[in-house]
């Protein structure tokens, strides 16, 4: 038997505090935009090097970037070698173009650190390549940051009485804020996961210390947004969207436990940050609207129950 309940359900309604929801844009500056256009050109040569040999990648599509790994592996050929380390190399050179875009120098900056320590031809690759170079002279010469970590800064300061979590995709970009943050003033503390050698003991002393409001701000991995005691709080930013449905609905959903909640999306205009969005948006409508016909099938008289989504789109 399925059943399905949003927050306009009458017998939800009544148990549940409003969520409202604000996005924050910003701009990339002209510096990280010649830094994404060399991203940009080192990707699409290496999709048409794909593409002669009959393998059509969408980097648009992040899911679907991923699935062409199978597709080169059923080649029964040696050349499917060669396709499969122009492949990492394209998947690399789409990651780094995430973290520049969605992240921030700091971040990419980290990455192509560590692909130097990396023993794989895709890495080699990747570092070889003419883009990458005048990537790293360009991210050599500025000590901009993505306008995200000042935009963040601004928020926070004006909403200084409230408890907020902050989520950011990445564990770098997580210290990133917090070191900002502070410097600015804001007393925030890192949450991340045990494989990031946060044990058990020190998660449990973060939480209880922003339970009993030692500190205003938390800003967490993914691993804040389910399946631990966290308190209710009164604002959740979301330092980037997220491609997945359940996970910003788990994200939104620390927000508003007690009383109103306000959360604020942060997006980089003409990024990925605007496709992971509404990406998430279309999966979460697509998913209330397929169990609701499941539960309609069974209780054809009930009226089709209204989507979440409607409370903020």
């Amino acid at each position: 038997h399925v059943e399905i309940r949003t927050h306009q359900s009458p017998d939800v309604k009544p148990y549940v505090k409003p969520i409202e929801i604000r996005w924050v844009f910003v701009q990339l500056p002209p510096t990280l935009k010649k830094c994404k256009a060399w991203l940009e050109k080192m990707s699409e040569r290496f999709v048409k090097g794909l593409a002669e040999y009959g393998i059509r990648v969408n980097v648009k599509r992040k899911g679907e970037l991923m699935e062409k790994r199978k597709d080169i592996l059923n080649i029964n050929h040696k050349i499917k070698y060669i396709l499969l380390k122009y492949y990492f190399t394209l998947v690399l050179a789409q990651h780094a173009l995430e973290l520049l875009e969605t992240q921030g120098v700091k971040a990419l900056k980290t990455f192509l650190q560590e692909l130097k320590h990396r023993d794989t031809k895709s890495a080699q690759m990747f570092l070889k390549q003419a883009e990458v170079k005048e990537l790293e002279r360009l991210l050599a010469s500025t000590d901009v940051e993505h306008p995200k970590l000042e935009k963040l800064v601004e928020l926070l300061k004006r909403l200084k009485d409230k408890k907020v979590i902050v989520f950011s995709q990445y564990r770098h970009q997580v210290e990133v804020i917090v070191e900002k943050l502070r410097a600015e003033g804001i007393d925030a503390r890192v949450f991340m996961g045990k494989r990031h050698g946060f044990t058990a003991k020190k998660q449990n002393q973060v939480i209880e210390q922003f339970r009993n409001d030692v500190f205003k701000v938390l800003v967490s991995t993914s691993i804040g947004e389910e399946g631990l005691d966290i308190p209710g709080v009164d604002v959740v930013v979301f330092y980037e969207p997220v491609p997945n449905e359940i996970r910003a609905i788990q994200r939104r959903g620390r927000a508003g436990r007690f009383d109103k909640g306000e959360v604020y999306i942060m997006i980089t205009k003409g990024t990925r940050d605007e496709a992971f969005f509404w990406v998430a948006m279309r999966k979460e409508k697509r998913m209330v609207h397929t169990v609701s016909k499941m539960q309609n099938s069974e209780r054809p008289q009930q009226k089709k129950p209204q989507s979440s989504i409607t409370d903020f789109l």
